[in-house]
């Protein structure tokens, strides 16, 4: 994949240095951030993220194990992608999936005129979020118990006997009432929690992503709307998983 940026070259590597020796000032901090990327890309499934891998330093046993999520496909937000950055990266939530950094994606030009649509995108470029590592969005996750892709289908099962909630879904929906409300307390709001993109399963967790919106930009009156909003838009989504699996 190719980066939005030139290669740094050495000379530039070697001003960094300097400038990190020479600063004797107690309270000033200076660093740098280099890092190279990569992920393959499945044209065919029409998937909006990409497993990939973030590198720091020179590493050929691999580097660190990331998601890359296409902005431009995401829905709900009229926020550019470094806002959402942004807004996400002061979350510190155990229930919020955190972005390491946002990039431009551009694959080069093979000058293949057979190449699909996909692969015309691809070459065009489009906005993504790197966030850590996850296993698939709430969507694909059911449909990996449905087709017992997953070896405990039992999460499938939205009630047990009479009704009640099961364990797993009584816990799950509890943490994801209790991020909602930590999102608020930030003075933020998500904004899109009926797309199912913004639920991701990460190891037995399913967490928020792509938190949308700042109160303070709304009237006070629209805040409150907003924040009845999200629990709402969770709600129809849970009803959907229920409906789906039981």
């Amino acid at each position: 994949m190719e980066v939005d940026h030139d290669p740094i070259d050495t000379d530039y590597i070697d001003y960094i240095k300097i400038q990190w020796r020479k600063n004797n000032l107690k309270y000033k901090v200076m660093g740098s951030r280099i890092s190279f990327y990569n992920f393959n890309v499945d044209y065919v499934s029409g998937k909006q993220h990409y497993d990939g891998e973030l590198f720091f330093k020179e590493n050929k046993q691999g580097g660190m194990p990331v998601t890359f999520m296409n902005m431009d496909a995401k829905a709900g937000t009229k926020l550019s992608v470094e806002e959402i950055f942004r807004l996400n990266i002061k979350l510190t939530d155990k229930r919020i999936l955190r972005p390491w950094m946002y990039t431009f994606c551009k694959q080069k030009s093979f000058n293949d005129e057979l190449c699909s649509e996909a692969e015309r995108k691809m070459v065009k470029g489009w906005w993504s979020l790197c966030y850590e590592k996850f296993d698939n969005t709430l969507t694909e996750w059911l449909a990996k118990l449905q087709n017992k892709e997953i070896s405990d289908p039992d999460k499938l099962n939205f009630n047990v006997g009479n009704k009640c909630l099961s364990d797993f879904w009584r816990g799950t929906i509890r943490e994801l009432i209790e991020a909602i409300a930590y999102i608020h307390d930030c003075g933020l709001f998500h904004g899109s929690l009926k797309v199912s993109g913004n639920y991701v399963v990460v190891g037995e967790q399913v967490k928020l992503c792509n938190i949308g919106g700042r109160l303070k930009s709304l009237r006070v009156h629209d805040q409150h709307s907003r924040k009845i909003q999200d629990f709402k838009d969770l709600r129809d989504t849970l009803e959907e998983v229920a409906d789906n699996g039981t």
